[in-house]
């Protein structure tokens, strides 16, 4: 692959790009409006499943620690 070296070859090669990222969302946008709704799930579930948390969330917690921040800013003032 050769670079674009001149001002001239880089206009062209970044018009190139420009033409191709219209064409691209194009694409997307085409294959967004004809996916399915179980085929959205499905890529969904692929998706959020191939990521792993280090700690589960926490589920019930009582407060969000605003009272306990505000706590300790107080304090610092004194």
């Amino acid at each position: 692959m050769k670079l674009a070296e001149t001002p001239e070859e880089q206009r062209a090669w970044m018009a190139q790009w420009r033409a191709a990222e219209k064409g691209l969302l194009e694409v997307k946008r085409q294959e967004l409006r004809a996916l399915t709704e179980e085929q959205a799930r499905a890529q969904s579930a692929m998706l959020l499943g191939s990521i792993t948390f280090p700690l589960p969330p926490e589920l019930g917690r009582a407060s969000s620690g605003l009272v306990e921040q505000q706590y300790w800013f107080s304090r610092m003032r004194c």
